[in-house]
């Protein structure tokens, strides 16, 4: 539990969503944008350390070179903050869509992913990408979480560039991750993220931090959805610390 986050500490968040599919008769998924908007929402309101300037929202993108160019454009101001001597940002990462499974590695769909054995290598995202992108930095980055709300997220934990990142994860590596299919509202997981970001809760401390967040959301994600909504965590060198914003509900000494 974090009392009070360090007053220098500075964040970039980028926030893919991805709903509809250029090669599918499938309507679409438009849970998982209003799962980024909400998420970005609540994010802007309450991340101590991250500026408007410093969080990109980027909707439905098409090619997965989309989603490495703008870590890239993050990564160029990051470097620009180290060549200054300025105080470095880490990086949050959030992705909701369709995740895949290729051979046992993590895809994420973009709006041209053809989901076949024989497509997803070539036309999705792979993990392992965002995760070398990110890592394309002349200053080594302080601190880098992902949070995947997508099918088979626990895949993250088996590549071997994420060993250095918290991995926030909605479901398992075996699992796909579900929404209400009569709602039109955020995912299950985000829905319940979010939830916890704008009300808070009594019982945790001042600020919610990623470790209060997964400790809050598995026991009611469980106890509300079933056991394969269980949330999957990957924390590094207490990266549980890392705050996404104040407790609301606290009430307790500041």
């Amino acid at each position: 539990m974090v009392t009070e986050p360090s007053p220098d500490v500075r964040w970039q968040a980028l926030l893919v969503g991805v709903a509809s599919n250029a090669h599918s008769d499938d309507p679409g998924f438009v849970q998982s944008l209003n799962s980024q908007a909400e998420f970005a929402r609540a994010l802007e309101r309450n991340m101590p350390g991250l500026s408007d300037d410093n969080l990109m929202v980027l909707p439905e993108p098409r090619y997965a070179s989309e989603v490495t160019e703008a870590i890239a454009l993050l990564n160029e101001a990051h470097d620009q903050d180290g060549a200054a001597g300025r105080v470095r940002p880490g990086l949050l990462f959030y992705y909701c869509g369709h995740g895949m499974n290729a051979k046992g590695r993590l895809y994420l769909s973009m709006v041209e992913t053809i989901d076949l054995d024989v497509s997803r290598r070539r036309t999705g995202l792979a993990l392992s990408a965002v995760l070398e992108t990110i890592d394309a930095t002349a200053f080594k980055r302080r601190r880098v979480a992902l949070i995947l709300d997508c099918c088979f997220a626990g895949l993250a934990c088996d590549e071997p560039a994420a060993q250095r990142a918290h991995l926030l994860m909605a479901v398992g590596p075996k699992l796909k991750a579900k929404h209400d299919p009569l709602s039109t509202g955020p995912t299950y997981f985000t829905g319940a993220l979010v939830d916890l970001m704008r009300e808070g809760d009594p019982d945790a401390g001042p600020w919610i931090d990623l470790e209060t967040a997964y400790q809050w959301l598995e026991p009611r994600l469980v106890a509300r959805y079933g056991e394969d909504r269980r949330p999957y965590q990957h924390p590094v060198g207490g990266s549980g610390a890392i705050v996404l914003g104040r407790n609301g509900a606290y009430s307790g000494p500041r």
